[in-house]
């Protein structure tokens, strides 16, 4: 059973107590259709909620709160989404566009990417070795800088901050390494600054999202289906290369007018001459070709030091893993009364989405 959570209670807050009621229709229909673990845990994976070490009821808990909250995106306007993956020497920005209301809910309308980039943070001063002043003011200039883009009017306010969640140790280690440290500490400033912004001036106002990469590897690949079979399984340092793979495809799609999950901006679009076209068709190396593209995409050149592309993959994976979860949860919300059906739609058009990695 679910209750009201406001202590005004229900009169006085309309939008709290039509979430619970809705909350209370999604529980019915999950318990009425009868849907199986696989099922909850398919609707979990296809919407960014967790799917580790759950029972029944709580997946059913988790899905029914989540259905029952208005989904992002849905009014008839421009949104701009921030898509970073945090990195000390390989600091990746994605910056998208895209038309909400009914254009998303469809998806008849592409995301268009504004700005796609990669930073040394090392190169401003003070960064290598840790000052937390140093940290401060570098950590001040990206939101004011890169975020906000305050000194240019054509990119406005984000309406979505989305930042990947760092890691404390990387795999099953008991030390926690250095650079670990300070990728935290800068994920934690960058939160910080925006979200005071946004209380001291309503224009900054910024929804952010801690974005799971765990959620979001395995949306991309090690896509596991409601029927027990497994899309793209592998094992972590094949994910990352497929990773890379896929957004190199997309690209590679896109820039000879072929469908891709996305466009590029126009300004971005007019960068690329067909010299450039030559030299990425003739690169192997599918990480080095998205480091070049992304060089070429940003001229004269931001200075990024490290050439490899599983940064500047991963961080526009992010924002796309974004809209996928919102556009899922508006399709089993207008859905309920047959959420097998839409679950098995949902998991035919993402499969169909990243096949793309085959060609």
């Amino acid at each position: 059973m679910f209750f009201c959570r406001s202590t005004l209670g229900c009169d006085a807050h309309l939008v709290t107590c039509t979430s619970c009621m809705l909350t209370q229709e999604v529980v019915k229909s999950i318990t009425k259709q009868k849907l199986t673990n696989s099922q909850l845990l398919s609707v979990c994976r296809n919407c960014g909620l967790p799917t580790g070490a759950l029972n029944k009821a709580q997946l059913i808990e988790n899905i029914s709160m989540c259905l029952a909250k208005e989904p992002l995106f849905t009014k008839d306007r421009k949104y701009s989404i921030v898509s970073i993956d945090v990195g000390v020497k390989n600091f990746a920005f994605t910056r998208f566009q895209l038309q909400g209301g009914d254009v998303f809910k469809s998806r008849s309308s592409l995301p268009s990417i504004l700005e796609w980039f990669k930073l040394d943070l090392e190169q401003f001063e003070g960064m290598k070795i840790f000052s937390p002043l140093a940290y401060s003011k570098m950590a001040y200039y990206l939101v004011e800088n890169l975020i906000f883009k305050i000194s240019d009017a054509e990119l406005f306010t984000p309406s979505v901050l989305l930042i990947e969640r760092q890691r404390f140790r990387s795999n099953g280690g008991s030390s926690v390494l250095e650079s670990v440290i300070k990728s935290n500490i800068i994920e934690n400033m960058i939160i910080s600054n925006v979200y005071t912004m946004g209380q001291m001036n309503n224009k900054y106002k910024t929804k952010i999202v801690s974005s799971s990469p765990a959620s979001m590897v395995n949306f991309w690949t090690n896509y596991k289906m409601s029927d027990g079979s497994t899309y793209l399984s592998m094992n972590s340092k094949n994910s990352k290369n497929s990773r890379i793979t896929l957004v190199d495809r997309w690209f590679d799609a896109l820039l000879k007018g072929a469908p891709a999950s996305f466009i590029l901006g126009d300004q971005l679009a007019s960068r690329i001459t067909n010299k450039e076209l030559a030299l990425l068709a003739r690169c192997k190396n599918p990480s080095r070709r998205i480091y070049l593209l992304m060089e070429m995409l940003n001229k004269p050149s931001i200075g990024s030091s490290v050439v490899k592309g599983d940064d500047l993959a991963d961080s526009l994976l992010h924002g796309l893993s974004l809209l996928r979860f919102e556009q899922n949860k508006v399709k089993l919300r207008e859905n309920l009364e047959d959420l097998q059906t839409t679950i098995s739609e949902i998991e035919q058009s993402h499969v169909q989405e990243i096949s793309i990695i085959h060609q």
